[in-house]
């Protein structure tokens, strides 16, 4: 177990030496799954990739909607803020659920190092998806409230800015743009009681296998921490 986690520490570390050069760092997937109508979800957590707040309600057993804003204040010069808007289709079975949301992510974000005049790029993107998760929520212990899920998220990702380069001696601006279809596999889940929880998060970023090696570098990895508070969730035995 050991050994497993100073490899898994020096994977994220090998990661995040290379940060400077990467164009964009996604954000985490967010397509909550609702037990009921009226439920409302509201998170924030805190990852390799950022700070992010997060919410959704049941506006009925099967129709939902959620948003999404998340900001990365320089990490390793990076900076960024984006927001994201998406309805949900909900299906639950027992302690099951499943969901398909579709979206519209879109934002602004640059590098620069601390103490640099120039940004080594800056540019605006846009990214429709759409989400396929299956999760499921469960009671144990009486009182541990258990949430997990796993999901794959479809972004065609639209970047348009400019990279600073060096050309006939002098660094000038040089248009940039590129389009993507990124894929986010990814798992995660909630523990806690029935209104406050401890919440996780895991996934990666692949490009098309088209796309490896050109246009708008992508980070590869997400993994993110917070706290979850739940509204209105019908338990079963009439919590």
């Amino acid at each position: 177990m050991k050994n497993n986690f100073f490899l898994f520490a020096g994977f994220c570390t090998l990661i995040l030496s290379s940060c400077g050069t990467y164009h964009y760092y996604p954000a985490p997937v967010h397509a909550p799954a609702f037990a009921n109508a009226g439920e409302v979800q509201v998170s924030g957590t805190l990852g390799i990739t950022g700070f992010a707040a997060k919410g959704g309600v049941a506006i009925t057993d099967n129709l939902s909607i959620a948003g999404l804003a998340n900001t990365n204040p320089g990490v390793d010069g990076y900076h960024c803020n984006e927001g994201e808007v998406a309805m949900g289709w909900n299906l639950k079975e027992g302690k099951s659920m499943f969901n398909i949301y579709g979206g519209l992510g879109w934002g602004g974000n640059y590098d620069q190092d601390s103490g640099d005049v120039v940004k080594n790029f800056h540019g605006y993107f846009e990214r429709p998806f759409v989400v396929f998760s299956v999760g499921s929520a469960k009671t144990a212990f009486k009182r541990i409230r258990i949430d997990s899920y796993t999901a794959i998220k479809i972004n065609y990702f639209m970047y348009n800015g400019y990279d600073n380069v060096y050309e006939n001696n002098l660094y000038v601006d040089k248009r940039f743009t590129a389009d993507h279809v990124i894929i986010e596999p990814c798992f995660g889940g909630s523990i806690g009681g029935k209104h406050v929880r401890f919440e996780t998060g895991m996934g990666f970023s692949i490009k098309t296998i088209g796309d490896i090696g050109r246009g708008a570098r992508i980070f590869p990895f997400r993994m993110d921490f917070g706290m979850i508070l739940y509204f209105g969730r019908k338990f079963e035995g009439g919590e």
